[in-house]
């Protein structure tokens, strides 16, 4: 019995389908930039769980424990109007991490990085911190 390569009509059906599946399971919907824009967004309009969400997991439990024992944490965390610097001028992925160089308005750049956790990258303080204790010694 031959077998005909004429398309079906569920053909479009399946390959939509399998486009889908390689989605889920390769994680191509994550964009780094794009989460950390969100990420930026949530901290400029002061919304502490959109904040939260953008971080790291490790970086949001160490987080919350330290404004747990901070007298007016949560107006810590996330005041409404917070100047958040969102010029993304590079971006570099390798893997589940990314670094983005980020654009202050007064003109200096600095490192943010990232890690993907599921089907989104998240803000890592962790790594930043160490970058930016790079960037004051001068290595």
């Amino acid at each position: 019995m031959q077998r005909s390569l004429r398309p079906t009509p569920s053909t479009p059906i399946k390959t939509l389908l399998l486009f889908a599946l390689c989605c889920v399971i390769f994680g191509c919907t994550s964009d780094p930039e794009r989460d950390f824009r969100q990420f930026a967004a949530a901290a400029e309009s002061g919304d502490r769980d959109g904040l939260l969400d953008g971080l790291s997991a490790s970086s949001r439990a160490f987080l919350v424990g330290m404004l747990a024992a901070a007298p007016d944490g949560d107006r810590i965390l996330a005041p409404p109007g917070l100047p958040v610097p969102v010029e993304v001028v590079g971006v570099s992925r390798e893997g589940d991490r990314a670094r983005l160089e980020v654009r202050e308005p007064g003109g200096a750049t600095f490192p943010v990085l990232m890690v993907r956790e599921g089907r989104r990258f998240k803000v890592c303080l962790f790594s930043i911190q160490q970058e930016w204790a790079k960037k004051r010694v001068g290595n």
